[in-house]
């Protein structure tokens, strides 16, 4: 039988806790606080990277591709997932 013990019921409304690393990228820090970044286009750029970081936080990941100022790249943000 594995052991357990009890605990107050307030411990239910906490913030859920987040797995991962904590990201130390500017960039990955500014999806996580809700901006959206315009990131130039550049040759072999893959996003599977900012998935697993958007999943691993409860969010689901947007990449658009666009032409800002005359110059090719991606909008990029972060959207919370319903469950």
């Amino acid at each position: 039988m594995t052991s357990f013990r009890l605990v107050p019921d307030s411990l239910q409304n906490r913030e859920p806790f987040v797995r991962g690393r904590i990201p130390v990228s500017p960039l990955s820090k500014a999806l996580l606080n809700g901006s959206t970044v315009f990131v130039a286009e550049s040759k072999k750029k893959t996003w599977g990277s900012l998935y697993r970081l958007a999943q691993s936080h409860s969010k689901r990941a947007r990449i658009k591709s666009t032409i800002l100022n005359g110059e090719k790249g991606y909008i990029i943000w972060f959207e919370v997932v319903d469950r």
